[in-house]
């Protein structure tokens, strides 16, 4: 089982805009509510600096509803 955190654009529907990082952590059968909820937070922490760095570098580009990274 896995759950993750995502970092993406918003538009005008919850949820639905275009993905600029997305990535997973397990769920471990011994994992309660609380230690799932560290895991994610500490993913959360690597990759929303990830995507403003992006963001700032100018690295990204929306095509449709996809994102585009470009790469330096």
């Amino acid at each position: 089982r896995l759950t993750g955190a995502t970092v993406h654009f918003a538009d005008n529907e919850y949820d639905r805009g275009p993905i600029i990082i997305q990535e997973t952590v397990p769920v471990l059968d011994e994992d309660t509510p609380d230690t799932v909820a560290e895991r994610v937070q500490e993913l959360e922490r690597k990759i929303y600096p990830q995507a403003i760095q992006l963001i700032a570098e100018d690295r990204i580009r929306v095509e449709g509803n996809r994102v585009k990274i470009r790469v330096p």
